[in-house]
């Protein structure tokens, strides 16, 4: 019976996977020799090839057989070539480990050596650890003590963070803000520019109506210049001057009229440096003259009111005719008598004029002018320096002083006060004439003062010019600068002094540039004083003069020392005298005896410096304040109110503002600025 055919291909794959133990059944011989004896049994197992089997039973097997052998040597080739193959593998392997295995050797070495000298290292390294580990320590204690400064710092970081987020919350504010003023500038702008096209508009107003009263002014110069080319002197309507004038054509001047009623009044005649026919009798015009100037509301020069003379007159050589003049040393508002040179408008008179000016400006404008032609009857000395006097000046230190200096009688003459002449090195030259003032007084002296005698300010009283005697001394031996007076002479009893340069008061007259001058001549003066203690309290266009040489730009002089003071003791209270103007604010805002001391500093000088450039520039205000004068002194007064509110406003003005901090805070060059204004 045929067996089937998954059963014969389940024996056969079974013998395919047996092992007989010897080899290992596996390989592509055995499994071809199964396979080829699998297709026999198979053939033979059915009928259709069963009669094919029995006719060629030996050839077949044969053929199974071979084909097992060929297998069977090729699988055994196949065996023998890998093992080769591995025996060759395995010999390189060796060779290639026992290589390896010398350069670990040689490796080992090299280690063996550099451990050697790694452990030499150590044993070196050893101290320097044991050095860093007690560091170490050292370090953990300082950190341990800084622990709690740590901590601080932790906090204060924390606070500044709490601080850093409130000022970002602000700079957050901050931004809203300037978001909202940039929006408000953009309007400004636009106002601004408004306004630039209102002001050039009225600008241009303003430069027609210029226009207008420039040729209005011509036209009222050219109706001056008409009214005054008579040929004679402007007379006002006092009648009666005018009449006695006209009568009596030998006359003095009224300086010295003024001078000789003071005596005549006093009963009692001091002889100074008068010539003898100066004290005749007045003459009917200068006693008219005389009485009309002591009439008018204000003291004058020759009132006994004012007790202060100041006189110059130009010598006969003068090469200026007008440089003679007379000032009042007085604080208030008065009209001033001039005795000066001028062309003479009549030939038949000589060129001798008593001029008599009403209210003025500080800057000199003049108006309300009354003018009084003389003519002299002889040559007199004058103010001019006496040739005595002049040799005197120009002696050595030890030479002998003159009798005229010692007031000793000559011929013609009784015995004149006695004089101290001082020999000031910053005279360069002697002038022809110099500036005297001279203290009148009611009770005029009757007895000269002894020879050889010296001021005493324990014993004697001190009056204006005392003072400024030893104030000129004093600053004389400092080695003052050209832009201070020089003092050449006073008498013994210290009430009559002699100073030069003559000058011209300030005046409107001056150019700009000669302006300006002068105000930076009379600031290095207010400097000068100061680096030497002095306080100078009058600085006004009163006591400041100009004057001119030939080829040189003007010089201003700032006179009138007498109400200086010397604040080296800055622990000394003064009682204030001087100009009204240049009364502190602080005075007149308490009382001139006011509750605290007063001590007066430079910055007082300097604010009364910035007055003269404020009146310079607005020259209208000043008119009606020079009515005040003393009043601006007096408590609670319409004056003084009007005084304190120009000070107040002046303050907080803008451009005058920083120049009034410049003043109290004593800044000269801030003050230099301020002449760049003035044109």
């Amino acid at each position: 019976m045929p067996i089937a055919d998954d059963v014969l291909s389940a024996w056969f794959h079974k013998l395919s996977l047996t092992d007989d133990g010897d080899s290992p059944a596996e390989g592509p011989g055995y499994t071809s020799f199964c396979a080829d004896l699998h297709r026999l049994f198979a053939m033979l197992n059915h009928d259709s090839m069963r009669e094919l089997a029995l006719q060629e039973p030996k050839k077949l097997w044969k053929v199974v057989v071979d084909n097992a052998t060929r297998g069977y040597e090729i699988e055994i080739g196949r065996l023998r070539g890998a093992e080769e193959a591995r025996d060759r593998n395995q010999t390189e392997m060796n060779a290639a480990l026992r290589a390896e295995n010398e350069a670990l050797k040689a490796d080992n070495a090299a280690l063996k050596g550099e451990n050697a000298s790694v452990k030499a290292e150590n044993a070196a390294l050893k101290p320097e650890i044991v050095r860093l580990q007690a560091e170490t320590v050292a370090l953990k204690a300082e950190n341990a003590a800084l622990k709690p400064q740590i901590v601080r710092l932790q906090a204060e970081t924390v606070a500044l963070k709490v601080e850093n987020a409130a000022l970002n919350a602000e700079n957050a504010a901050l931004k809203a803000q300037i978001v909202r003023l940039q929006a408000e500038t953009v309007d400004l702008k636009a106002d601004i520019d408004r306004v630039k096209t209102d002001f050039a508009e009225k600008k241009a107003r303003r430069k027609e109506k210029e226009q207008r009263l420039e040729q209005e002014k011509e036209k009222l110069v050219k109706e001056k210049d008409v009214l005054t080319s008579c040929n004679r002197h402007y007379i006002t309507r006092m009648e009666n001057m005018e009449r006695e004038l006209n009568a009596h054509q030998a006359t003095r001047s009224a300086t010295r009229a003024g001078r000789w009623l003071a005596l005549k009044q006093n009963k009692g005649f001091q002889i100074d440096d008068l010539p003898l026919k100066d004290l005749d009798e007045l003459s009917r015009a200068e006693t008219v003259l005389v009485n009309t100037l002591l009439n008018i509301d204000f003291p004058t020069e020759i009132s006994m009111y004012n007790p202060i003379v100041l006189v110059t007159i130009s010598a006969p050589r003068s090469r200026r005719s007008d440089t003679a003049a007379t000032w009042s040393r007085c604080h208030h508002s008065i009209p001033r008598v001039h005795v000066c040179g001028s062309h003479p408008l009549d030939p038949r008179r000589s060129p001798c004029a008593a001029r008599v000016w009403g209210p003025s400006l500080p800057v000199g404008c003049r108006y309300g002018r009354a003018d009084a032609t003389s003519r002299k009857a002889a040559a007199h000395r004058g103010f001019k320096i006496p040739d005595a006097m002049r040799d005197d000046l120009a002696a050595d230190d030890n030479a002998p002083v003159s009798d005229f200096c010692k007031g000793r009688k000559s011929k013609g003459r009784r015995r004149t006060q006695e004089r101290f002449v001082n020999r000031s090195n910053r005279a360069v030259s002697i002038p022809e004439v110099m500036a005297v003032k001279r203290l009148v007084q009611n009770a005029y002296p009757l007895v000269l003062a002894p020879r050889g005698r010296s001021f005493n300010p324990v014993t004697d009283s001190t009056t204006g010019v005392s003072d400024e005697i030893n104030m000129l001394l004093k600053i004389d031996k400092l080695g003052a600068p050209t832009t201070l007076p020089i003092i050449l002479n006073h008498t013994a009893d210290f009430k009559e002094l002699g100073t030069i340069p003559v000058g011209k008061p300030g005046s409107h007259d001056l150019k700009s540039s000669a302006v300006r001058q002068v105000l930076h001549d009379v600031l290095d003066a207010l400097v000068w004083l100061h680096s030497h203690n002095i306080v100078h309290r009058d600085v006004r266009w009163d006591n400041i003069v100009g004057v001119e040489n030939a080829g040189r730009p003007i010089k201003g002089i700032l006179i009138d020392l007498g109400e200086a003071v010397d604040i080296s003791d800055r622990r000394r209270a003064h009682y204030f005298r001087g100009g009204y103007t240049c009364c502190p604010l602080r005075l007149m805002q308490g009382t001139v005896e006011t509750e605290g001391p007063y001590h007066p500093v430079p910055a007082y000088d300097y604010a009364a410096w910035l007055l003269l450039v404020n009146s310079l520039m607005y020259p209208k205000p000043w008119m009606t304040a020079l009515r005040a004068s003393g009043k601006v002194l007096c408590k609670n007064s319409t004056e003084q109110r009007k005084m304190i509110r120009f000070w107040e406003e002046l303050m907080v003005i803008d451009g005058w503002d920083r120049f009034y901090r410049a003043a109290v805070e004593e800044s000269v060059d801030g003050l230099r600025r301020l002449t760049g204004f003035v044109h």
